[in-house]
């Protein structure tokens, strides 16, 4: 499958690509391919790769051209992202109802961006620079056996080899050179074995119970993670399920080098010794087979999250807000604080029969967290509620001919409700004087946006063939060109506190071939 950007074009006939002036320019490829042997077993050859840039340049605006969405009116960015992955795994199945599987893959991540900054008179000069280079080497390995038709034994261990370069500095006007923010270029691994056994003792229940454990070579840190699931099939089409896990998660890689450094040149690297966020995951669940091909699915779950990642006593921040705009917190971390997340989620759906399809989801929930401070919050992602609509149709065109091919017309369309996103306030006053966003750090995502919704639309043909499926599709992306809000900034140029939306309406174009 390969795609490449067409967003300069429709820029060009006037279709707004939802950035403004900038223009983001990608293209990508993926592949997979399997070779199944008679004895040898089954191997595969699985690739991916990408490019992606844009350049959110505020030194080329004026009042007569259309503004960044994504930039600010006195930055200059250049953003450039490489992605690549590939790998090659071998199934074997043995004689004694056993079967084993070794998979092997590398892959790379590179992200560099120069900022630089405007001042009054609209002259350039260097701001910010960085180089992040994430690159993997990976191997899994499991052996899987069946007993019995009552027990099954899985046992496997997964090693990942982290080879890590993450240079980025800003620059000080005052010492009239860059100060290092994160320094560091070298390795480290993470081990990861793991054991599973399922036990069916009768025809309406089953038994999984498990382990896994991880230990990251940087600094020591592991954790032990038991894992059980039990299901009752009380009856033909009902099912209840009770689930228990414990889950561990290493730090984002960048946040174990981040540098304090002084005017002196003196630094030190404080939060290398980060331990595992952890959690306590609990769900419940009921699943309805109904006629027609359809369901329902219900989950209850509650998770609690401790040891999280957070800053001094004082502070509101948290790595439970990663991924949420302006999140940027302190330079020394520490594990300590805490989060809890539990909801309701609910699923009716029908399964493609008799050509049509749909799918209604619904999620009531709270995500509340706990920082240095000892304040409970919204996390950045509490937004309560989800609710998404889908459904589709497809028309055969030559029923009554008989020919090689078949020709399909296909129509989808999907409709997403969500709660606002959270933010911190913004103080207007401290921004003017500091002329950059100053943000309310005591009232951390105490803020919602409005509700979000989009509803996109989808027309396509699909042409099957004996050997090849060919099909062209047209996507209208948020069709009512809804300006749903991403985050809040402030304008130095106006001194006004701004909303920055997310992409208005997204036309695009998609030819597939399937062989």
């Amino acid at each position: 499958n390969y795609r490449y950007s067409t967003l300069g074009l429709m820029q060009a006939i006037g279709i707004s690509v939802g950035t403004g002036s900038a223009v983001p320019q990608y293209q990508d490829l993926s592949l997979k391919l399997r070779f199944p042997t008679k004895k040898a077993g089954i191997f595969e050859l699985f690739g991916m790769g990408g490019i992606s840039s844009i350049d959110l340049l505020a030194s080329e605006e004026d009042d007569t051209t259309a503004q960044n969405i994504y930039g600010t009116g006195d930055i200059d960015v250049y953003d450039r992202t490489k992605l690549g992955v590939v790998g090659v795994s071998h199934t074997y199945i043995t004689k004694n109802n056993s079967y084993t599987k070794l998979t092997v893959s590398a892959s790379s991540l590179l992200n560099q961006d120069i900022v630089d900054s405007l001042d009054g008179n609209r002259e350039i000069h260097d701001w910010y620079r960085q180089n992040f280079q994430n690159h993997r080497f990976q191997a899994s390995f499991f052996y899987k056996k069946k007993f019995n038709a009552k027990h099954n034994l899985k046992l496997g261990v997964r090693g990942s080899m982290f080879y890590t370069i993450l240079h980025d500095s800003v620059f000080i006007q005052s010492w009239n050179r860059y100060q290092t923010l994160t320094d560091f270029d070298g390795s480290t691994f993470l081990i990861q074995p793991y054991a599973q056994w399922q036990w069916r003792w009768s025809d309406r229940w089953t038994m999984n119970t498990g382990v896994h454990f991880q230990y990251l070579t940087l600094n020591g840190t592991n954790a032990v993670e038991p894992r059980w699931g039990l299901q009752w099939k009380a009856a033909d089409k009902h099912s209840i399920s009770l689930a228990y896990g414990l889950h561990s998660q290493m730090a984002p890689m960048a946040t174990y080098f981040e540098v304090e450094e002084d005017s002196l040149g003196n630094r030190e690297t404080p939060n290398k010794n980060l331990d595992m966020v952890k959690s306590h995951h609990a769900v419940i669940g009921y699943d309805w087979s109904l006629p027609n091909s359809t369901r329902i699915k219900m989950e209850l779950y509650y998770q609690y999250v401790f040891n999280t990642i957070i800053g001094p006593d004082s502070s509101s921040w948290s790595s439970l807000n990663y991924g949420g705009f302006n999140t940027s917190g302190p330079e020394s971390l520490h594990n300590g604080g805490i989060g809890t997340n539990y909801g309701a989620e609910l699923t009716f759906e029908k399964f493609l029969t008799k050509g049509y399809y749909w799918l209604v989801t619904a999620s009531l929930y709270d995500s509340k967290y706990t920082a240095g401070d000892g304040i409970e919050r919204n996390t950045a992602f509490n937004g309560n509620y989800v609710v998404n609509t889908l459904g589709g149709y497809e028309i055969k065109l030559n029923k009554k001919k008989i020919t090689k091919t078949s020709n399909y017309l296909l129509f989808d369309l999907k409709f997403t409700i969500a709660g606002g996103s959270r933010f911190t306030p913004i103080d207007g006053p401290a921004s003017a004087l500091a002329g950059e966003a100053v943000y309310l750090e005591n009232e951390a995502f105490s803020q919602q946006f409005e509700p979000y919704y989009r509803l996109d639309i989808r027309f396509a043909y699909k042409r099957i063939g004996k050997r090849i499926t060919q099909e062209y599709a047209f996507d209208m992306q948020n069709v009512t060109n809804h300006k749903n809000p991403l985050y809040k900034t402030y304008n130095v140029q106006s001194n006004l506190l701004e909303n920055v939306d997310q992409l208005g309406l997204f036309p695009m174009f998609m030819y597939r071939v399937n062989f």
